[in-house]
């Protein structure tokens, strides 16, 4: 087994019309014995036929539904390199880019994964460059999460289609808590590095990637990449990025308590951060379970939630229609503040 084959998984469910464009692009991003796994959710349209054209290049395997960490979870077992990156499947990469990160992982063991930024095109034609920071509203200053930068091409020999960018190594452990900068389609790791780690949630109904993140980011070192190394196509297919407010909110608290909540070490240096992010999230939970007038869920929250707003307290003791009328009133002063 060659120590630089990399094994590509992309789960798909349901993207017949733009699947093929990120197999396309494994392809040319790949080489001897390189392997692309397909792994298809229990897709009901034509992503079968779609790919019939490359079952020599790629594995094909169909599961019955069961979501996109399930997917990506059978693609890991069945991967037989040392390294495994992911592409999901309406995205797809910027020319040379595997290439450049396999010849990191390389160059440096001690790394157990590597990421980057990505862009956006809408469907209009709109594009947003570095996304990654963009979902943010502090984009974060990788020196400072990671250390100091240095030259890609002080490490590697670039590939002719890569331009040369900086790039941090570091534990990205403590940062991670706050919130996600792993994205999946950026992302090669070391399988001998982090073990039983990479693995996703299959119980979530979003987030199940920051799990793992958070766990493998507990196991090894990070680098960062700083530029964009892949595109993100804008569709109207389902996305885990519209899973509703509460339940979103859920999976995050729940993936702080999986991860960082039993992590004795961190918590004993770190108790303070950790639960000022965690009281952060029964916050957004409390607003949204108001909007949507469920008071007694929201009661439920209140019991739990330290230094919970008076205004909240009051409010889930109420009628439903008075507290929506509320807190619709409430979003439309704010506004108006806004704007004046």
């Amino acid at each position: 087994m060659s120590p630089h084959a990399v094994s590509v998984v992309i789960p798909t469910y349901n993207r017949a019309r733009i699947v093929v464009r990120s197999v396309r692009s494994a392809i040319l991003s790949c080489r001897d014995p390189d392997e692309i796994i397909v792994v298809d959710d229990g897709s009901s349209d034509e992503t079968s036929a779609v790919l019939q054209p490359f079952r020599e290049r790629i594995h094909y395997v169909r599961l019955p539904r069961g979501g996109a960490g399930r997917a990506r979870n059978h693609g890991i077992r069945i991967a037989r390199h040392p390294l495994i990156a992911f592409l999901d499947s309406d995205y797809e990469w910027v020319p040379g880019d595997l290439e450049a990160k396999r010849r990191l992982m390389d160059t440096r063991p001690e790394i157990a994964f590597c990421c980057s930024d990505f862009a956006a095109r809408s469907q209009d034609g709109g594009i947003v460059h570095n996304s990654l920071s963009y979902w943010h509203e502090s984009p974060p200053l990788w020196k400072e999460v990671l250390g100091e930068g240095m030259d890609l091409s002080s490490l590697i020999q670039l590939p002719p289609e890569i331009q040369d960018s900086l790039v941090h190594i570091g534990n990205l452990y403590a940062f991670e808590m706050a919130a996600n900068y792993v994205f999946t389609t950026t992302w090669v790791v070391r399988k001998s590095a982090v073990g039983d780690a990479l693995r996703f949630a299959e119980d979530l109904p979003t987030y199940e990637d920051w799990e793992c993140y958070g766990r493998l980011a507990q196991r090894g070192l990070c680098a960062y990449l700083a530029s964009v190394t892949a595109w993100q196509h804008g569709h109207s297919g389902l996305r885990l990025t519209g899973t509703a407010v509460v339940d979103a909110v859920f999976a995050r608290m729940a993936v702080l308590e999986r991860v960082w909540g039993t992590d004795p070490a961190y918590l004993a240096a770190h108790a303070r951060e950790y639960c000022a992010v965690f009281i952060r999230q029964q916050h957004l939970l409390m607003r949204a379970l108001l909007r949507q007038g469920r008071l007694r869920e929201a009661r439920e929250v209140l019991s739990r939630t330290q230094a919970a707003p008076l205004f909240w307290k009051v409010l889930a003791h109420l009628p439903t229609t008075l507290v929506q009328n509320g807190i619709r009133a409430r979003t439309v002063l704010h506004r108006a503040r806004q704007t004046t």
